[in-house]
């Protein structure tokens, strides 16, 4: 009697990106790694298969080579060892879009916990919000936390951006838009 053994795919170096299709189920949740990773993409896209292009810190879904959305990954590199044992993901070409999180210039991004909320801060600026994972009293008891001693940084405004404010009428109705186009990243 002979037994066949088929080899597991090779797995991506560490560090990469890997790229594999799903197919969007019919309530548009799709799951890449349990308890890790899910994402919410529009039921109209369900049927449809999607290219996942995915590393360490952003994970895009791809429609025939058009990004559909892009999330901040929260995958390990075993995670990514395992989508390619699950969905055969293979080593990826260049990141399809810009990065959900963008690279620090320093290689660090900061992390506040601030009561319910957690902020990601990289280059002083806030590159992201999110609800605090930490429960507010074992805040204290995280190695190495200090406390904050300065109050979050702007979020970048994108280029030729400009601000609009809607002024209301004492009688409750519209007053025209006002925009004040002064650069307010300074």
């Amino acid at each position: 009697m002979s037994i066949e053994v088929v080899e597991p795919p090779a797995l991506p170096p560490q560090g990469t990106a890997v790229e594999f299709k799903v197919r969007v189920p019919p309530s548009g949740e799709i799951t890449l790694v349990t308890g890790r990773q899910r994402v919410g993409i529009h039921q109209a896209l369900a049927g449809r298969t999607l290219t996942v292009w995915a590393n360490h810190r952003s994970v895009h879904f791809l429609l025939d080579g058009h990004p559909v959305t892009t999330v901040p990954s929260r995958l390990r590199p075993e995670d990514l060892a395992y989508l390619t044992m699950r969905y055969g993901a293979r080593p990826a070409g260049p990141e399809p879009a810009p990065a959900a999180l963008p690279r620090a210039r320093s290689g660090t991004i900061t992390l506040r916990l601030d009561g319910h909320l957690m902020y990601a801060i990289a280059d002083d600026a806030l590159t992201g919000t999110w609800p605090c994972p930490v429960p507010a009293d074992r805040l204290g008891q995280i190695e190495g936390a200090r406390t904050a001693t300065s109050a979050l940084p702007p979020r970048p405004l994108p280029a030729g951006a400009i601000r609009a404010q809607r002024k209301v009428h004492a009688s409750g109705g519209p007053c025209p838009l006002v925009l004040d186009t002064r650069d307010t990243r300074s």
